[in-house]
């Protein structure tokens, strides 16, 4: 039992242990936004995983939409079954984060006297993901991503028809001319 201990210190002690872990969403989530990321917008959120570099959601809603560059990610008009709908989108990332044992007691162990180092320094950061965070809100202000809303469901099936309009399309200066 001795020995187990010493082991499953040394483990402690040599390994990283995470202290934020960003999610990985398969195909989309629908939730609050402040229960994605903190100081976030309160409404449902229509959320997925953004493999593209940042900004370039940015650059296909612009082509898309023929919005010159203006209030690009801020209530976009889109009409979905005949009715009139503002889509607003966030570019949020969120990165993993892990504390490294060794390298802090080493150090502690070398200047025993300054205690009052910054853990910071002993942070390390793993690969920051990106996420594209949707709102959608009808023509009276009512969330449209509310699972209690009435048109609910043609929605989510034209925020997803967009999501994968986005992701297959490499070559934004073509969108005007799809249709």
């Amino acid at each position: 039992m001795k020995y187990i201990n010493y082991c499953l210190l040394l483990l402690l002690i040599t390994s990283c242990t995470p202290l934020k872990i960003a999610p990985s969403i398969e195909d989309y989530k629908i939730i609050k936004g402040n229960k994605f990321k903190r100081k976030f917008v309160k409404d449902y959120t229509y959320i997925f995983n953004d493999p593209k570099p940042q900004d370039q959601f940015y650059n296909f809603i612009n082509a898309k939409f023929n919005k010159g560059g203006i209030n690009v990610a801020y209530n976009t008009e889109v009409i979905i079954n005949g009715s009139k709908f503002y889509i607003s989108f966030y570019e949020p990332g969120k990165s993993s984060v892990s504390l490294n044992f060794a390298p802090m007691l080493i150090d502690l162990a070398l200047t025993a006297q300054n205690i009052d180092m910054p853990l910071e320094q002993y942070y390390s950061s793993k690969s920051d993901k990106w996420y594209i965070a949707f709102t959608v809100f009808d023509a009276n202000f009512n969330d449209a991503l509310n699972p209690n809303y009435i048109n609910h469901i043609p929605v989510i099936t034209y925020l997803s028809q967009l999501k994968e309009e986005y992701l297959i399309t490499n070559n934004y200066a073509m969108l005007p001319f799809k249709k």
